[in-house]
């Protein structure tokens, strides 16, 4: 997957965040951020031993001999994320819960414990547990038309499988081939569309749901196969979907600090956190959700552990308070890709882990759990770009604890065959000009016309390595030397004339790679 800020994001709010530097074109308006004093480290909880280790041993994916762990408040000052809260599981158990930094740069409010955040698309795990829970009840089988469970609007297929049903699995799969709505939110006092209105496509942005692809056919993330259950969840009940997920999943969870409410009612909106753009406050605060089975959850990281505890509980058959053991074990199996019934699974074996992504307009969560240890962690921010700070945290959990799948590997120990990339507006990045292997570095001549141009040095799926630059502001003119870092910025490159330009690669082995940009000849 190509991932940039080119994205449509805007139509894609939900989904597992795009690797972007800059939000799309459609960002809310931003206000003026306070000069704000970093919060004391105790305002945002205890700073026990497992508070400090995370706090201080921050490490990127890959590493080398100039790279040492860093400290949580630089990071979040070099990535300009104002806010961060944090749950730690271990063995089952939430040990660690507290926050970091400031919730709201318009306030200087700081994060703390009891901090709301936009959960986006981590929705689909309490959806799917829905889900599941009728499918335990009788109310739908897993693999029947879902059209039967609809009672209000039904599905409208493709023409060009006219035998072909949607299923509920299929849904919670993304692999039913179902279209995605508008999902960019609607500013505070707007007044929010009926699901109906969504499904329809009447009186919205963006397209109706219906069947675009082939059901059952290829993995396609898909929010609105989310709004396709959550509406038959509601015929199915009789109820409404935020007070259904409140009786059947957030209350037996003992997610107290969560809703699907929009905006959450006194007294958790006060707690709210704002979204932010690299470090400015938007200036509604956040845009409120009508889509909310695919992404109208508000909750803290505590919360999300809680539910990710029971989930737990329920794989291993412990505490079926949410599922019978068969169930959990069903959402917890492979369907499509590297997915589940409503979660995200990677590893196998004891780093077997399930959990789901989340992104909204200036928030970000990544969760998940390792079901047989009991071990996980639920990281929320106020910022886009938390998601680099999230894979630092958590890398920071797993040097600690030994989690396999995420510990940092040295940047000279890439394999000989592997192939790094230019993709930026020098080739309007969706083309990639290759770079060849010269020793332990990397060359490529790339011909440029004068102006502005921003790149980045990628394998080519962009999530094996990605190495662009960590701060400054860009070579000029002449070319120059830039130190690149991994999951960094886009580099930027002003040339004041047409010309060809030699760029090579260098420094692996200290983990802070070099860039070397001169004329060519």
């Amino acid at each position: 997957m190509i991932r940039f800020a080119t994205l449509a994001l805007a139509s894609a709010l939900f989904a597992a965040p795009a690797q972007a530097q800059t939000l799309p074109e459609g960002l809310p308006p931003l206000a003026a951020a306070k000069a704000c004093k970093a919060p004391k480290d105790t305002v945002g909880g205890a700073m026990d031993a497992e508070a400090k280790a995370l706090a201080r041993g921050l490490v990127p994916a890959w590493t080398g001999s100039e790279v040492k762990p860093q400290a949580l408040a630089k990071r979040m000052q070099a990535l300009q994320v104002p806010g961060v809260s944090v749950a730690l599981i271990r063995g089952g158990r939430v040990v660690l819960a507290r926050g970091w930094g400031t919730a709201d740069m318009a306030t200087c409010a700081p994060v703390t414990a009891d901090t709301l955040f936009q959960a986006g698309s981590v929705s689909k795990v309490v959806t799917a547990t829905l889900a599941m829970q009728a499918v335990q009840a009788g109310r739908h089988p897993l693999d029947a038309d879902i059209n039967w469970a609809l009672a209000r609007w039904q599905l409208p297929m493709n023409k060009a499988y006219p035998k072909d049903r949607v299923t509920l699995r299929q849904l919670l799969s993304h692999t039913a081939g179902v279209s995605s709505p508008d999902s960019t939110g609607y500013a505070p006092g707007t007044p929010l569309p009926t699901l109906q209105a969504i499904l329809t496509g009447k009186g919205v942005k963006g397209q109706p749901v219906r069947v675009t692809g082939k059901p059952g056919g290829a993995w396609d993330y898909s929010n609105g196969g989310y709004l396709v259950v959550q509406a038959a969840l509601e015929d199915m009940y009789g109820e409404g979907f935020a007070a259904l997920a409140d009786k059947q999943v957030l209350g037996p969870a003992g997610m107290t600090r969560s809703t699907f409410g929009q905006p959450p009612a006194a007294p958790l909106l006060v707690a709210t956190a704002a979204g932010h753009h690299l470090g400015q406050p938007f200036a509604d605060r956040f845009y409120n959700v009508a889509e909310l089975g695919a992404g109208g959850l508000w909750s803290t990281p505590g919360d999300l552990a809680r539910l990710l505890i029971a989930l737990r509980g329920a794989w291993t058959g412990s505490d079926t308070t949410l599922l019978p053991q068969a169930a959990a074990r069903e959402m917890a199996k492979v369907q499509a890709a590297d997915w589940g019934l409503g979660l995200k699974l990677k590893g196998s074996g004891t780093a077997f882990s399930f959990g789901h992504d989340g992104t909204r307009w200036g928030m970000f969560t990544r969760a998940f759990i390792h079901p047989e240890s009991g071990d996980g962690i639920v990281v929320m921010a106020n910022d886009f770009r938390g998601f680099d700070l999230a894979d630092e945290i958590i890398r920071a959990a797993a040097n600690r604890y030994g989690w396999a799948a995420y510990q940092s590997r040295a940047l000279a120990s890439l394999p000989a065959d592997t192939v790094l990339y230019l993709r930026g507006s020098m080739n309007d990045w969706g083309t990639a000009t290759p770079l060849r292997r010269e020793g332990a570095g990397y060359a490529a001549e790339v011909t440029l016309p004068a102006g502005r141009h921003e790149f980045k040095l990628a394998t080519a799926d962009w999530d094996y390595l990605a190495l662009g630059q960590g701060a400054g502001a860009g070579l000029k003119a002449n070319g120059g030397t830039l130190k690149l870092d991994p999951g960094g910025g886009n580099v930027v490159f002003e040339t004041a004339a047409p010309g060809t330009w030699r760029l090579a690669l260098d420094r692996l082995a200290t983990g802070r790679p070099r860039l070397v940009i001169t004329p060519a000849g």
